[in-house]
């Protein structure tokens, strides 16, 4: 619940989104255990790519949420400039 409800903040304030692809894993051979977190995010003719890891997961989504946004404000600002 928590991953659809930032997707759906993504795709309100990004509508070029095409398609997401969350990944989470748990590395539990580290101890503490580590929680990761890695986003694809496909815009037109463009792919973004951002990971975080913590020691839990919302910690992890929400950090790389926060980059993917930054990465997106990027990607569309060129955007803009070319045309």
């Amino acid at each position: 619940m928590y991953i659809d409800n930032k997707v759906a903040i993504l795709m309100n304030h990004y509508p070029l989104m095409q398609n997401t692809r969350i990944f989470l894993k748990k590395d539990v051979k580290k101890v503490p255990k580590e929680c990761l977190c890695e986003i694809e995010l496909h815009l037109p003719g463009k792919q973004l790519f951002a990971s975080s890891d913590t020691h839990h997961f919302e910690g992890a989504v929400k950090e790389t949420f926060k980059q993917l946004s930054y990465q997106f404000d990027k990607a569309k600002e060129k955007l803009l400039v070319h045309h």
